[in-house]
């Protein structure tokens, strides 16, 4: 598991990965408490515009485990701001695909810190698919990136700092059932294991 200041590079090694192996990156969130890994998690699939749902999903799970970090990486496309019309007809998609990444960091006092990247990619002549220069964007609007934002935010008085074990354990199995593909660094693991045991 990755450090915080690693935590970028990480999700880019990971959709570099999936590009070299002809796939198209996945949506992937990964958590820290401070600058220890928590967690990288493969999304659950979801509807266009309902992203909200699955971020809520893993919030519920891994703020009460100590989460005051996220990094999200979301596959999509882009275009220019200087062609207020998507250059998209039937069956031809010409905008760019891009991986966005925002950093959401509420480690220490104030409000969480936001930032937001896109990553363009595509294949080379060589048939190589690679990323290019990223381009920093700040904060995008909507609803999905300031769910996530709030959920950081007001964790303090949202989420028991002492979580009951049985409500940790049944969101874990929950998150599991819904699809999300949750891999927890090894302390973490044993945490959840021993909840598991101390469960009734």
């Amino acid at each position: 598991m990755t450090t915080w200041d690693t935590a970028t590079e990480r999700l880019l090694a990971l959709a570099t990965a999936a590009l070299d192996d002809g796939l198209p990156p996945a949506p992937t969130l990964a958590a820290y408490a401070g600058d220890e890994g928590l967690a990288i998690v493969g999304l659950r699939p979801f509807a266009p515009h309902e992203l909200t749902g699955p971020l809520v999903e893993l919030a519920a799970l891994l703020l009460p485990l100590g989460a005051d970090r996220f990094v999200l990486a979301l596959p999509g496309r882009a275009w220019s701001i200087d062609d207020p019309v998507p250059p998209v007809v039937e069956d031809v998609d010409l905008r760019h695909t891009v991986l966005t990444v925002l950093e959401i960091d509420g480690h220490g006092p104030g409000e969480p810190r936001c930032d937001g990247t896109i990553h363009p990619y595509g294949r080379g002549a060589d048939g190589v698919a690679r990323f290019e220069d990223p381009v920093p964007v700040g904060w995008p609007e909507g609803p999905s990136a300031d769910a996530l934002r709030l959920l950081v935010a007001r964790r303090a008085v949202t989420f028991d700092p002492d979580p009951d074990p049985a409500q940790v354990v049944v969101q874990f199995a929950r998150c599991l059932l819904r699809g999300h593909q949750v891999v927890l660094a090894p302390a973490v693991a044993d945490h959840l294991e021993a909840l598991t045991a101390a469960t009734p």
